[in-house]
């Protein structure tokens, strides 16, 4: 039976999720930034199959910035860009005006083909915080190869 490895370690650090996303790995482990390792036994013994339809949902959000005050809200008007790898609607757009319960704003998935067709595309990147990734789309010939680049670039400049 599967324990987590909050429980079955004591690892306090991972009540907070964001411990859980700061790592590195060899094919060997994964080293936790806080110390904790697993081995690669572990993980295989630990681990179970995403079906196809549940990976298609898996979101990782690039970049989001808080641009407030707008003439939206004068608080809380974020902009974000996040990337579904295993998904034909690749890309999400979204803003969030207000945040809470009644958050206002909302939201839209695009193909890549989608995405590069939409004139405001860039701008949206621009207030996420994200216009780095602006030449990696313009420029990637494989889709493969920017899906990775963006990945990785957007762990790295979240510390991960």
């Amino acid at each position: 039976m599967f324990k987590y490895p909050r429980k079955a370690f004591g690892w306090q650090a991972l009540a907070y999720p964001c411990n859980a996303k700061r790592f590195t790995f060899t094919p060997e482990k994964v080293s936790l930034e806080f110390g904790g390792e697993l081995d690669a036994d572990y993980l295989f013994l630990n681990s179970k199959q995403i079906e196809p339809e549940l990976l298609a949902r898996q979101w990782l959000g690039l970049c989001r910035r808080n641009q407030a005050p707008t003439d939206r809200h004068p608080t809380h008007h974020v902009f974000s860009v996040s990337i579904a790898p295993f998904s034909e609607k690749l890309f999400a757009i979204s803003q969030s005006i207000g945040g809470g319960i009644a958050d206002t704003g909302g939201g839209q998935s695009y193909t890549l083909e989608e995405l590069l067709t939409w004139q405001n595309w860039k701008i949206h990147f621009e207030l996420s915080g994200c216009s780095w990734a602006i030449p990696v789309i313009e420029n990637s010939q494989d889709k493969k190869n920017m899906i990775n680049t963006l990945i990785t670039e957007a762990c790295k400049r979240k510390g991960m």
